[in-house]
């Protein structure tokens, strides 16, 4: 009897050092398998912004130099750059008329040239002015900061309200929608960052109704080279109709002690001649659109809420989920809306890319948004 206990005991201490060993094993691979994933995930990935090398590395022609020893700013800016700006306006949109409009560079990308610009109506109309956007979100939230955070100024949710102020961002960021005033204010401010031929290859507006409203004095457009190629150098201007506003810009940048980065500009007026080739805007145009369709192909339609008119991609997918992937993107609170969404941004360098469509093409990742509404 004692000795079918012991074998009895025998078997049992068996099974449960065999269990042992398998959980162990298995253990073992689940641990090298996270080691490895997470190997490969090392490193955060941005997407959160546009890459500065983007364009540099795929146009050999287009060289950015730079002595730090040497950047100095400018307080004016010379007429050869507001000659050169028309010019490529000229180029770019060949509906445009130059005529009777004033250039103003902004030192401060379009970020500045906004502020300056609610400034300038502030001033002339000697209140505080209100704000509001032409469209219902999803909208970049910029515009409300800012009107948010200038003295006298403020932003009104409520599209349906007159204000003082309409903003019109078109194409709209982050749905690449093209907008229009609702004429609902006395001044209209158009942000057309993403109204370029390196888009759309269109060489004409994407927004025609500006061009008669160019003649109208309450009329306002700020762009920014930074889309051009210049990400982070900071370079936008500002086009009115307006001698008045153009002045008060100018004399807001003088206020704030902004200057131009003569090593920006320098680039700029070096290289314009390689963005006038309308086969820089093609190439770039094709790489926007090979990006839209690879996201495409790996983010189910349901989660997609924008089209392809600029390279950014609104999903219906939270932040956090990215963050999971080491991939840095912005939530859908800086689009006015809520953090179930985020945006992509899809000039980043070739190295980066891969990496992105890599990680969200994981199994992993495909299991994380499967069930999202």
């Amino acid at each position: 009897m004692n000795i079918k206990k012991e074998i009895k005991y025998f078997i049992i201490i068996f099974l449960i050092i065999i269990m042992l060993f398998y959980l162990i094993n298995n253990f073992s691979r689940y641990n090298d398998k996270i080691k490895k994933n997470n190997n490969n995930q090392s490193e955060w990935l941005n997407c959160y912004y546009a890459d500065p090398i983007i364009f540099a590395e795929r146009i050999p022609k287009l060289k950015i130099e730079q002595n730090e020893s040497n950047i100095t700013y400018m307080h004016y800016t010379p007429e050869r750059f507001k000659e050169k700006l028309k010019e490529y306006l000229h180029h770019i949109e060949n509906n445009f008329n130059s005529k009777n409009l004033y250039f103003v560079f902004s030192p401060g990308g379009t970020t500045a040239a906004i502020s300056a610009c609610y400034y300038a109506i502030q001033y002339l109309e000697k209140k505080k002015i209100t704000i509001k956007s032409c469209v219902k979100p999803p909208y970049y939230t910029l515009h409300k900061k800012l009107a948010n955070y200038e003295k006298n100024s403020e932003w009104i949710d409520d599209i349906n309200k007159k204000t003082d102020v309409e903003v019109v961002v078109s194409p709209n960021n982050p749905t690449g929608e093209i907008l229009k005033p609702t004429f609902t204010s006395k001044y209209i401010l158009l942000d057309s960052v993403y109204d370029k031929p390196l888009f759309s290859n269109k060489y004409y507006t994407l927004n025609p109704w500006k061009l008669e409203l160019y003649k109208n004095p309450y009329f306002c457009e700020v762009n920014s080279f930074s889309k051009y190629g210049y990400a982070g150098v900071r370079v936008g201007y500002l086009i009115t109709s307006n001698k008045e506003i153009a002045d008060l810009v100018t004399k807001y940048f003088e206020i704030k002690n902004l200057g131009l980065n003569s090593w920006a500009m320098a680039n700029y007026e070096k290289n314009i001649p390689v963005i006038f080739n309308k086969s820089f805007g093609k190439e770039n145009y094709e790489l926007v659109q090979k990006r839209h369709k690879e996201i495409r192909e790996i983010i189910p339609q349901r989660f997609i809420y924008s089209n392809n008119n600029i390279p950014l991609i609104l999903l219906k997918i939270p932040a956090n989920i990215f963050y999971k992937y080491k991939i840095k993107i912005r939530p859908g609170e800086e689009f006015a809306t809520s953090n179930d969404y985020s945006r992509i941004n899809l000039m980043v360098s070739e190295d980066v890319w891969k990496n992105i469509l890599k990680r969200i093409s994981s199994e992993n990742f495909q299991n994380d948004i499967k069930f999202l509404k």
